[in-house]
């Protein structure tokens, strides 16, 4: 029996707390889960049982990770408040693990719309733009596909921006592109032979 990642153990705890079954946890939904967590009674705070308004407090706060209050908390930000860090040396390979698969499946999802929006800052289509454009880019199609809660916060798409330009301040965005084409690879290895 294959045991779960603590990614998908708590992807696993998200979806069994989505009673409205949309993708999202309403607060109230989260509030309920969170109470009904086995040994949730005796976790203290300031020096009393956790109660159902602190639980509340906390899912507000969490609600205001992506920057807006919408009353509900998607997937990605339940995972970032639940995700246990490891300490300062220790492998965080598990959340980097996620965080990439996040990023790279919104990528590959909105791959046309990625190209446009690149396309539109680099009117010479050389290829290349300033990460600074492509954080607009990649911020306008978050804000344009939100129905009510962002997918990436603002800071992690500075940060995700950030991390692929290079020294002048930019990036080849035709290979980032390039390297969200899915290839066959069964199917080109029978056609070969």
């Amino acid at each position: 029996r294959m045991s779960l990642t603590p990614g998908q153990s708590l992807q696993r705890q998200f979806i069994s707390g989505d009673d409205s079954g949309d993708g999202l946890l309403q607060l109230d939904e989260l509030v309920e889960y969170l109470e009904g967590l086995p040994g949730i009674e005796t976790v203290m705070h300031k020096g009393a049982p956790l109660g159902t308004q602190d639980l509340r407090s906390l899912v507000e706060a969490l609600d205001e990770l992506s920057g807006s209050r919408t009353g509900q908390v998607n997937l990605f930000s339940f995972m970032e408040a639940f995700m246990v860090e490891h300490a300062p040396g220790q492998d965080f390979e598990v959340a980097e693990q996620f965080m990439g698969e996040h990023v790279a499946s919104f990528l590959y999802r909105h791959r046309h719309a990625v190209c446009c929006g690149c396309n539109q800052a680099d009117p010479e289509l050389s290829g290349r733009i300033r990460a600074t454009a492509f954080a607009e880019v990649l911020r306008g199609i978050d804000v344009s596909l939100a129905r009510n809660r962002r997918t990436f916060s603002d800071l992690q798409i500075e940060s995700l921006a950030d991390s692929l330009g290079e020294e002048d301040g930019s990036f080849n965005y035709f290979e980032l592109l390039q390297a969200l084409t899915v290839h066959d690879c069964e199917r080109q290895t029978s056609s070969a032979t």
